[in-house]
């Protein structure tokens, strides 16, 4: 896994949680757009955490990036922004998934990447899935 953020204690603390709960190998980092997508394309993870609000440019931008280059891998939008104001918007960009920064403290983030990871690897496969909604998941609690 690949976390591009520009706040290193979220990043830390991600990687904190995602590797201890067993659900991820944290492989690189990035505290930028171009750090990001460097980043990924060396290391070609299974999946790409990706701010919006990044110093060099915009998240949704990378994010689009990251979807035509890395088309095996999960690219997901891992920010504060609420999900109801922007979800939809990135997943038009190729966002598989939306998760919002609280849900790192909620202890859920670890369990969701590992489904949708899952849905996502069978979507490639050829199967038709649709993705979760971060605010369904809010909703649901």
């Amino acid at each position: 896994m690949v976390i591009v953020d520009d706040d290193p204690q979220v990043t830390a603390l991600c990687r904190v949680h995602l590797e201890r709960a067993g659900a991820f190998r944290v492989v690189a980092t990035g505290a930028t757009a171009a750090e990001g997508f460097d980043v990924s394309l060396t290391h070609r993870p299974g999946a790409v955490l990706v701010d919006l609000g990044l110093p060099d440019g915009s998240g949704e931008t990378l994010i689009a990036d990251l979807f035509r280059a890395l088309p095996d891998s999960m690219v997901a939008a891992f920010t504060a922004t609420d999900a109801e104001q922007a979800e939809l918007r990135v997943r038009g960009t190729g966002a598989f998934a939306y998760y919002e920064k609280d849900m790192l403290h909620a202890n859920r983030l670890a369990d969701y990447l590992r489904q949708d990871v899952e849905l996502f690897n069978r979507a490639v496969e050829g199967e038709d899935i649709i993705a979760p909604s971060a605010v369904q998941r809010r909703a649901e609690g």
